[in-house]
């Protein structure tokens, strides 16, 4: 018998504006100091902001379905989805659901995200920004993800189909 996961409801960390999960400009002293291409400060948080778009995780203020519709056809990176809004993953620009989830899964220090980033990119925590954006491991990350939102009890619908579990 499978235990399924109970999602928790999102309730906003702060009442002073939104909650920002990462802004690329976080990154950028990091990223100069290693003299590493400045699109490196995108590329850890542009797995996740890809998955957000091909899930139809965004809310509709910021939904870019032509942008979104140019990376599930592999024409645009996520890194550029990302940078189309300003380097910055704030719960604003997410449906419920999903700000509920990235609460959880999103947070750098106890969610899983930046573990499994980790692990499947064979990097660790201190070097995660010298790691390349390849379209393998772009793939894995959105299998990764998948599979954590649906323990997490949350529920995926591409194209207008759900996804099977």
């Amino acid at each position: 018998m499978r235990v399924q996961s109970i999602s928790r409801p999102y309730i906003r960390p702060h009442s002073n504006g939104p909650h920002v999960f990462d802004r690329a400009r976080y990154h950028e002293g990091t990223v100069k100091e290693l003299r590493l291409p400045r699109r490196q400060v995108y590329v850890h948080t542009a797995h996740y902001v890809g998955w957000l778009a091909e899930r139809n995780k965004f809310s509709r203020n910021y939904a870019s379905p032509f942008l979104f519709k140019l990376l599930r056809m592999r024409l645009v990176t996520p890194i550029k989805v990302y940078a189309h809004f300003g380097g910055c993953l704030v719960d604003d620009m997410m449906t419920m659901e999903a700000r509920a989830f990235s609460m959880s899964y999103f947070d750098f220090e106890q969610g899983y995200y930046l573990k499994d980033y980790c692990a499947l990119s064979r990097s660790s925590p201190d070097n995660i920004l010298r790691t390349r954006f390849t379209w393998q491991l772009y793939g894995t990350m959105l299998r990764r993800i998948d599979e954590r939102f649906r323990r997490w009890g949350g529920s995926i619908r591409t194209r207008g189909r759900a996804l099977a579990a």
